[in-house]
């Protein structure tokens, strides 16, 4: 009996010892770096959280900073609390636990401040890898979304392809409204990130055979395959975004408020698995106009077109291919012939072709509309509609 009380005495004593090197750490105002450092090292569990605080205090030390702001001490007090109760919780018996453990605030709730700036989109650092933003109207997601793209561009040195209108955009930024202007821009340029807003909300998960939801999901799969990322920002990850893409989502961002998100990501081989709920949330830096930021224009099929090109064995002649692929499939004489069922380019050079031999325009219509077995006053029609685009 003795020895458990001496040993409850000695528990007790260490609990104490303990709590008052947290407190008087912690109570320093302002606080400088180097008990921030201690406190690190002594009392903190989560080594995500560990990494990104050495992250944040380094950069801060680089700008030859001493001392927090009381704005960053109140977010580094916040995560102390929660490190120094785990601690107790995962090294200490029961008894100890109860005498060590004090004031928390909301568990797993971790500062902006100490994620930003790279910590939320370290994993797009790795190619092919695919993030949702959701949340209900007006919770700021678009915001959200604006801030990574400012990480994305600066910190990991990527191009950042996006349908959302941004005011006085950096250079890593690229505005495209259809998705041939989408594919066009990405293919070939290194390491970018696309951004799509409102995107998978017109693309309704209940259509699965629809020919959008089958391009949306071969537009992730080529995006992977050209050193690519993807970040879907729309209003629920369940009924907006196609079956196939929620199961390659390992970057999940949940809007609850417009300063309030939760935080899910499970890249594997990644750098940050984190579940946790991030407050503090700022403005984006960047103005962005959301009444110009429309749905992405699936103009073309990229499953057409993958099916088109994948015989090209010259991996370096791909982009110029794809590219060619892209002007000819939105060539006007194309869609119009799809729509007719008549060939306008080939209807347009035999009438160039009989009138090089000599003969009238007259004749070179109506022997071009014989060869092709339609009418006259069709051929003659297309003719005058279209011959100013004769050999363009």
């Amino acid at each position: 009996m003795d020895g458990d009380v001496t040993q409850f005495k000695m528990k007790r004593s260490a609990a104490w010892n303990a709590r008052q090197d947290f407190k008087s750490l912690t109570e320093v105002t302002p606080m400088p770096m180097t008990a921030c450092w201690e406190i690190l090292q002594r009392f903190f569990v989560d080594s995500d959280i560990v990494e990104s605080w050495t992250k944040a205090l380094n950069k801060l030390f680089e700008k030859g900073e001493t001392h927090l702001s009381e704005k960053q001490r109140m977010d580094f007090l916040s995560d102390s609390t929660i490190q120094f109760s785990k601690k107790a919780t995962f090294e200490l018996d029961p008894v100890s636990r109860l005498l060590v453990m004090g004031s928390g605030s909301e568990p797993e709730t971790t500062s902006w401040f100490m994620r930003f700036p790279d910590c939320l989109v370290s994993n797009f650092k790795i190619p092919g890898t695919f993030g949702i933003i959701e949340g209900l109207p007006r919770t700021g997601k678009t915001s959200v979304a604006i801030s990574f793209m400012k990480i994305i561009g600066e910190v990991l040195h990527q191009d950042v392809i996006t349908n959302i209108v941004v005011e006085d955009p950096p250079e890593y930024y690229i505005r495209v409204k259809t998705l041939s202007e989408l594919i066009t821009k990405m293919v070939g340029k290194g390491k970018f990130t696309a951004i799509l807003d409102e995107t998978a909300t017109y693309i309704p998960k209940k259509r699965a055979l629809s020919g959008e939801n089958l391009d949306f999901e071969a537009l992730a799969r080529f995006i992977g395959k050209w050193k690519g990322n993807l970040i879907v920002v729309t209003h629920s990850f369940v009924r907006d975004v196609p079956s196939l893409l929620q199961e390659w989502t390992t970057e999940k961002y949940k809007k609850i408020e417009l300063n309030k998100m939760s935080v899910n990501l499970t890249k594997q081989n990644g750098f940050i698995h984190m579940n946790r709920l991030i407050s503090g949330i700022p403005d984006s830096d960047f103005k962005f106009i959301t009444e110009d930021t429309t749905a992405l224009d699936f103009d073309i099929s990229v499953s057409k077109m993958l099916k088109e090109i994948q015989n090209i064995e010259d991996y370096r002649n791909k982009p110029a291919r794809i590219i060619e692929w892209i002007k000819d499939e939105l060539n006007p004489h194309k869609k119009e012939r799809s729509r007719i069922g008549i060939d306008i380019d080939d209807l347009l050079n035999n009438i160039l072709s009989y009138q090089n031999k000599g003969f009238s325009k007259i004749q070179a219509i109506k022997k071009t509309a014989d060869k092709m077995k339609i009418n006259f006053r069709t051929a003659q029609t297309y003719y005058y509609t279209y011959k100013d685009n004769i050999n363009k």
